[in-house]
């Protein structure tokens, strides 16, 4: 079965290699290009019903060199527990990126977190407080760096 990380098309992206895009510069001063080091970008494919099939991608910039996916596994997608949850990573300073959510099997659901933090910070206390949440199941750590990602 494929794993949840593997739903993702993501990497991260240094200022340099954004500044090679050659964007425009209307785009390149929305994603705070002298503002930031580094930028991470994810996809999602959309298959519309109407209309043709496109990829919706996202740019999020970060000043970290690494972004954090916290994957939470759970038997249902409850909104309260994924406010549980996004509460604790603010708790511990840390900066959302995006969430998202996705059932694979019956009582088999993930929710997915990505975030930044500095490297010298540690997400181990994140992760214990996480599974003492009602109806988690599993926590996994996964870290996007600019050379591919790795669990933790």
């Amino acid at each position: 079965m494929e794993k949840f990380m593997d739903l993702f098309h993501c990497k991260l992206y240094d200022k340099e290699t954004i500044l090679n895009w050659e964007l425009p510069e209307k785009v390149r001063e929305q994603l705070g290009v002298d503002e930031f080091d580094y930028f991470f970008l994810t996809t999602s494919k959309e298959d519309s019903q109407k209309g043709h099939k496109h990829v919706h991608l996202s740019i999020f910039p970060t000043n970290y060199e690494v972004v954090n996916l916290l994957e939470v596994e759970t038997p249902v997608i409850d909104p309260e527990i994924l406010q549980n949850i996004l509460k604790l990573v603010i708790k511990h300073k840390f900066d959302i990126l995006t969430s998202t959510g996705t059932c694979k099997e019956k009582n088999k659901c993930f929710f997915g977190i990505f975030f930044s933090k500095p490297p010298d910070i540690n997400s181990e206390d994140l992760i214990l407080e996480v599974k003492k949440i009602k109806d988690v199941q599993n926590v996994k750590v996964y870290n996007v760096a600019c050379d591919g990602c790795y669990e933790a």
